[in-house]
C-alpha cells in the first residue's frame, strides 16, 4: 500500500533520501552564492567539492561531512577596509 504514493513503484531507501536531500542543499547552497555574486554582494565564490565517499560516510554515521565557501569581494571587507583607511 505504501509504494501507491511513489509514482515509480519502489520506496526510497533512508540513505537515498539524506544523498537526495544533502545534494538538494548543495544545490541551494550554489544558487544563493549565484544570487549574491549577482547582484553584487561578492565578487566570486567557491563551494568545495564533497566526495562521494565522504557523503557515504556521513549517511553512515560514520563521519561528519564537512565542506568549504570561500567568498571574495564581499561588501562587508569592502566596508571594513574604508573604515580602516578612514580612521
Amino acid at each position: 500500500m505504501i509504494d501507491l504514493f511513489y509514482t515509480n513503484g519502489s520506496i526510497p531507501t533512508i540513505e537515498t533520501s539524506l544523498d537526495d536531500r544533502l545534494q538538494t542543499s548543495f544545490d541551494a547552497i550554489d544558487y544563493i552564492l549565484e544570487k549574491l555574486r549577482n547582484n553584487g554582494f561578492i565578487a566570486s565564490s567557491e563551494r568545495s567539492v564533497v566526495e562521494s565517499d565522504q557523503i557515504e560516510d556521513w549517511i553512515d554515521g560514520i563521519a561528519s561531512c564537512s565542506f568549504t565557501i570561500a567568498l571574495d569581494g564581499d561588501s562587508t571587507l569592502q566596508g571594513e577596509t574604508t573604515t580602516k583607511m578612514n580612521s
